[in-house]
């Protein structure tokens, strides 16, 4: 499973809980895992590219919005 071309309008910080997922963001990919956490800054697209069963949490502020690229 994957997550498209997207972005936040505000800056996010994923914490993964369960399995692996590989980001893609500014040109690089990082292998994301179990207690691992990644800041993504707002407006920056990325992809997320699930790896095994995954679970992560996304914190972010309220007024925040998710947009798809190409959409």
């Amino acid at each position: 499973m994957s997550m498209p071309d997207h972005f936040s309008t505000k800056e996010a910080v994923l914490m993964i809980q369960i399995g692996s997922a590989t980001l893609k963001i500014k040109g690089e990919e990082h292998l994301l895992t179990k207690h691992h956490s990644f800041i993504i800054p707002a407006a920056e697209h990325h992809t997320l590219v699930l790896k095994e069963n995954f679970q992560a949490i996304v914190i972010m502020e309220v007024d925040s919005e998710i947009k798809f690229v190409n959409s």
